[in-house]
């Protein structure tokens, strides 16, 4: 947990992986990526990827993601949110 001025930041010991889902998403402006607990080196090489996504090969580019970064995960982006509501 990081607490901060802009709020409360909770990490894993996964890295986030939304590369295939940012293939998906053709018209959004921008996109923020966060280089917490990443290499300086390899999160340059990611940030190449996501430069070169929609002019290349996009297959050749997630693999390299994935074999860059061992401790990937899908997180939130696939598990079922169940919200409860108290009575």
């Amino acid at each position: 947990l990081i607490d901060d001025e802009n709020g409360t930041t909770v990490y894993s010991s996964h890295i986030l992986n939304g590369f295939p889902e940012y293939l998906d998403l053709s018209d959004i402006d921008y996109v923020t990526l966060n280089s917490f607990n990443i290499d300086n080196n390899q999160f340059i090489e990611v940030l190449k990827c996501f430069r070169e996504a929609h002019k290349t090969n996009t297959e050749k580019l997630s693999q390299k993601i994935e074999l860059m970064l061992p401790n990937l995960d899908k997180g939130f982006l696939y598990k079922e949110t169940i919200y409860k509501v108290k009575k």
